[in-house]
């Protein structure tokens, strides 16, 4: 099993039920910010935002090895709720 990974956890809000859940720590921002950081010196075009979300889905996937699509949910719903308490709509 990833060591990234904890089996039997409590289903996530808006689940029904979860069989793994992908652990979060310091260290686990600090490897996919170091990766997307050396990402980042090797771009070598100018995109779209859509770029910038390739660029982290490919951070977090290769820190997260053979995330499913419930995980992939769960992220993007993070995501969706960290902006939320930027922009003004949480």
């Amino acid at each position: 099993m990833d060591s990234n990974v904890r089996a039997g956890s409590t289903p996530a809000s808006g689940t029904n039920t979860i069989t793994m859940e992908r652990l979060f720590s310091p260290v686990s921002l600090i490897s996919i910010t170091d990766d997307l950081k050396e990402r980042s010196l090797e771009i070598k075009y100018i995109g779209d935002i859509s770029d910038l979300g390739n660029e982290v889905g490919q951070s977090v996937g290769g820190f997260y090895k053979n995330m499913n699509e419930q995980e992939i949910e769960l992220f993007i719903q993070g995501f969706r709720h960290g902006v939320s308490l930027t922009n003004g709509t949480h």
